[in-house]
């Protein structure tokens, strides 16, 4: 009976290598089917939305502040 040990390894090995080599099992993104082609396609063939317009720096200097910037920056109060 000590012998179905080996067997087994051997036999585990043999199917771990087959599945992890068999045809398109590392290959990501393969497409299998029609519906997938389809559906491939239309989103390769969809317009990109436009681009968003970077903050100006003044836009980005004030992001976030309660102070307008004629009565905060360089001015004191008192």
């Amino acid at each position: 009976m000590w012998w179905l040990i080996p067997i087994l390894a051997t036999a585990c090995a043999i199917v771990w290598v087959w599945w992890r080599t068999r045809d398109g099992a590392s290959q990501e993104g393969r497409v299998t089917s029609a519906k997938e082609l389809e559906k491939m396609s239309r989103a390769l063939n969809k317009p990109l939305p436009e681009r968003a317009v970077p903050p100006t720096a003044q836009q980005h200097r004030n992001a976030g502040s309660e102070v307008p910037p004629e009565q905060g920056e360089g001015h004191s109060r008192g």
